[in-house]
């Protein structure tokens, strides 16, 4: 299941709209946690970076992106025999090819199948799981260019009923586990052994409903703040991993159907709304598309950013034509970089709005 601003005139549109954001208790999925159905008072419509024309034709295939250090913008590529690295590097200052690391393997220093995680595009470090190894790696991402190796900052063993993972700390991480058929949210040591342990989902059979669970989870830097976001769910869920205190939004009165939805067969018609995401100190920004799943590599339907601050605020609602997926954030220049649904690199200038 793992997955896992120069603006002109004519770019951006501010439309009047009213702030709305709803007093109600009702709960959503998570058992005794309020949700705040929210609507952002700024929406802004705009367009692509024109400025912006860099190719990175290294790349073959991409499948996800991350910003490391606010220098470092890496490529999840393809890896095959006559390529076998996953990861390509590029400045984001110069747009140089700095290289490729993390060989294809089970050896040494060799991933499988890797999977990135959400850490904040201001950390070190790249942190990714590999799926097949039950492992978890901390990758100093400039060293590695630099040595033609992995120096690893920390590596974690993860146990082999953790769905979602990311790194807290060198010595903490977070994940969400399927433990006696229940989700649970928990903070483990080094060891995979929980510290901290919640269970938000109780009464929902976690095996049976395991898609519905589908999420990306960012991290804000701390070394506390996690936010989840729901894939089949309009809802975001904002976790302090050391009180266990949970803040949920919702932007689309559907989060009230849960239970119709986890009680439906899996089908194409099923409707998705978040897709990726990333976060920095101050932000979480996701790409929110709302389309069946049978739609969702369509070109034609448009894109919402929707950022949030850690506090849960729905600050700005952001409008593009075109079709995105995975995203990573510049936080130095305000650059949102983007792969659409054909895999194409495309930049946001946020300057002007965040």
């Amino acid at each position: 299941m793992k997955r896992k601003l120069i603006l002109s005139a004519a770019g951006v549109v501010l439309l009047a709209a009213v702030s709305f954001v709803s007093s109600c208790t009702r709960t959503g999925i998570m058992k005794d946690v309020p949700v705040t159905l929210a609507r952002s008072d700024k929406v802004v419509s705009l367009s692509a970076d024109t400025t912006f024309k860099c190719t990175f034709e290294e790349v073959m295939h991409c499948y996800d992106i991350q910003i490391v250090s606010d220098s470092i913008i890496v490529f999840y590529d393809q890896a095959s025999e006559k390529y076998p690295y996953h990861f390509k590097a590029y400045s984001t200052d110069t747009f140089e090819y700095l290289g490729a690391f993390v060989q294809k393997g089970r050896g040494p220093g060799e991933m499988v199948l890797p999977n990135i995680s959400g850490s904040s595009t201001s950390g070190r470090y790249l942190c990714c799981d590999d799926n097949k190894s039950s492992t978890a790696y901390m990758v100093d991402v400039g060293e590695s260019l630099r040595a033609g190796m992995i120096p690893v900052a920390e590596s974690f063993d993860i146990p082999s009923d953790v769905i979602y993972w990311l790194p807290l700390s060198l010595s903490l991480q977070f994940a969400m586990r399927l433990e006696n058929r229940e989700m649970v949210l928990c903070v483990m040591d080094e060891g995979g052994k929980a510290v901290r342990k919640y269970t938000p989902f109780g009464g929902i059979d976690g095996e049976r409903c395991m898609t519905y669970f589908a999420s990306q989870f960012v991290e804000r830097g701390n070394k506390r703040d996690v936010a989840e976001i729901m894939i089949f769910f309009p809802q975001i869920n904002i976790i302090d991993t050391e009180s266990g205190t949970i803040r949920s939004i919702a932007v689309d009165r559907s989060y009230r159907k849960w239970k119709q939805v986890i009680g439906s067969m899996i089908n194409m018609d099923m409707l998705s709304y978040y897709f990726g995401a990333t976060a920095t100190s101050e932000y979480i920004i996701a790409s929110y598309r709302h389309l069946p799943l049978k739609s969702m590599n369509e070109s034609g339907h448009g894109t919402s950013f929707h950022v949030f601050d850690w506090e849960g605020n729905f600050l700005v609602d952001i409008k593009v034509s075109e079709d995105i997926g995975n995203i990573t954030y510049d936080s130095r220049r305000n650059l949102l970089y983007c792969l659409d649904v054909a895999g194409r690199v495309i930049r946001y200038d946020l300057s002007g709005i965040l």
